[in-house]
């Protein structure tokens, strides 16, 4: 486990709230606050590169934090995080050492 000096950045986890289109299909249509952590952030391991550069963005990071039910029960398909203003879609969610202490969150930067 990280100690906790070494979580030192402040983010916002949000969820997509789906509503169903009157043509049928369920779209996102606003985020929503799940939860505030202090998170180790880390930027473009090797991997991270590679899987931006795949998907066309510009930026990849892991956000490390410590584990809650709120973000246990989180999806890549309908998360992000919010840090300094700059939105992050979420591609992985992996308990660290496979267990549920901590949590890294695999995400690209988004773009516009």
């Amino acid at each position: 486990m990280l100690p906790a000096g070494a979580r030192n950045r402040r983010i916002e986890f949000q969820r997509a709230h789906h509503v169903k289109s009157p043509l049928g299909p369920k779209v996102p249509a606003e985020w929503q606050h799940v939860q505030m952590a202090w998170a180790a952030v880390s930027y473009g391991r090797a991997e991270e590169r590679r899987n931006a550069a795949a998907e066309g963005a510009s930026a990849a990071a892991t956000f490390r934090v410590l584990s809650s039910a709120a973000l246990r029960a989180l999806r890549e398909t309908d998360c992000r995080i919010l840090m300094d203003g700059q939105a992050w879609n979420v591609t992985a969610i992996t308990p660290v050492n496979g267990r549920n202490f901590e949590l890294e969150f695999t995400a690209i930067a988004a773009k516009g």
